[in-house]
Order: C-alpha cells, then structure tokens, then sequence
C-alpha cells in the first residue's frame, strides 16, 4: 500500500475523504469513485496487505478498515552494492568541500528541501541536492538557492557525509536505508513508516517544520557523526533475501500448495 497511502493521515483526513467521495459517486450513480473508496474495496476483499511499517499499518486498521490480523509489515531493503560504497567517487567527481549534508530527493516542496535551506543558510555546512527538478519546481528550487547562496550545490538526479530528508511525508524512503548502508548517518522525517529506534547521530527522526530543531540535530550529527560500521551493523538486517522470504511466505499462508 505503500505507493498510494503516505502518513500522516489523521482522522480528520479519513472523514473529509467520506464526504468528498459521495459527490461524484451520487452524481455517476457511483460509476466514478475517489482513490480513497476504491482502496477501501481493495481492502475489504484482499486476504493480505503487506505494509512496510506500523505506522503504515495503523493507518489501514483506523481508516481503511483493515483486519490486524491480515497485515503483514515487510520493509524495504537495500542492496549489497551500498554496503560496499566508498565516498572517493564522489569527491573526486564534484569536489563539494566537506562538511556537507545531501538531500536525495525530487525537488519539490512535499520533499521540503527549502526547509534544510533555512536551517543552515547560517551554519558553516554545504547542502548537496540529489534529484530531479520538475518544471512546476524550479521556482521553489531559485528560492532555495537565494536561501542559502553559494553553499547549496544542484546536482541534478544520478543513479552519497550526511544526509538529510525532511519530507513532509515518506513511507520508508529507499535513501535512508541507502545511505545507512554506505555508512552515513541519517536524519529523516518523523511522518514516515521505518520501525527502527532511534540512535543518537545515527538515525534520528525530525518535525519537518522544526527549522531550528534541523539546524541543531544537523550540527550535532556533522559534529561527532556515528562511525560508518555503526551504520552499516543498523540496517544490516534489509537485504532483499530477507524481504523475499517473508513475502514468499505470505503467499504460502495464503496458498499453502504454492
């Protein structure tokens, strides 16, 4: 469900959703529905749901009407190639002077890049944005540049010291997981999916409004950052081996002779 159902989803969200979906199914006799409706469908005749995080679960139970006992909370994962990546490539490459953090994200304001922009525009740590640029955004992108001058560093999107991803909303972002297991500390959005508990200058989580709160957890991360195996042993777990056997078995409890 991950592709179309982002927290945070308060009540309030659940209730405006109801009402709003009624209009264009009484006007087409409920030939045209909401998303909103045709997941809750989705959810009343699945015989699994596999999530990638409670957070993510708790939202299919309260809204949608989802089963506890037909959800499976399986997370992403992350490939073997970051666990053996070095930063030379990238210095050498682009010669961005350290300390420097990265945001590894479309650029827009749902991904609030303008946000890391006004909480360092004072501090003496470079910003590296990693990420397509869509039309409708490049304004957003001139204004955080005007935000931070010279210090912010467009790279545009390629298939990474610090990076940072204050979304206003995530899942389980790929990039976190990616940049853990190339050995760098991580801070991410607290509205997301990821089960892991929070270490202190390793993987922390943060309001994607609290601009002073950013400011802080980032120079305190620059400062003394977790060591790289530190942050390779954290995710160590997320490989896709490990993701395949539990979805492998999902389908065998929903079709044991598979």
């Amino acid at each position: 469900m991950s592709t179309v159902v982002h927290p945070p989803f308060p009540a309030r969200y659940r209730v405006a959703f109801e009402w709003l979906g009624k209009i264009p199914g009484e006007l087409t006799d409920y030939s045209v529905t909401t998303s909103f409706h045709q997941i809750r469908a989705v959810v009343s005749t699945t015989d699994e749901i596999i999530v990638n995080g409670d957070t993510e679960r708790q939202m299919m139970i309260e809204h949608f009407g989802a089963s506890a006992d037909r959800i499976s909370i399986i997370p992403n994962a992350v490939g073997q190639r970051f666990f053996d990546a070095t930063p030379a490539l990238f210095d050498e490459k682009f010669g961005i002077a350290h300390p420097f953090v990265v945001c590894s994200a479309s650029v827009s304001s749902l991904k609030n890049q303008l946000t890391i922009a006004k909480a360092l525009e004072d501090a003496d740590i470079n910003i590296v944005l990693v990420g397509n640029c869509h039309k409708q955004y490049e304004s957003y992108l001139e204004e955080c540049k005007s935000v931070a001058g010279d210090k912010l560093h467009y790279l545009g999107a390629f298939d990474f010291d610090d990076p940072v991803l204050p979304s206003l909303s995530e899942v389980m972002p790929f990039a976190m997981l990616e940049c853990l297991a190339a050995g760098t500390p991580t801070i991410v959005t607290r509205h997301q999916s990821v089960d892991l508990a929070q270490q202190p200058n390793l993987f922390e989580e943060i309001d994607p409004h609290d601009i002073s709160g950013l400011r802080e957890m980032t120079e305190r991360f620059v400062a003394k950052p977790a060591s790289v195996e530190a942050c390779r042993d954290f995710v160590a777990s997320f490989t896709w081996e490990n993701v395949a056997t539990q979805i492998r078995d999902v389908y065998r409890r929903i079709k044991p002779d598979l």
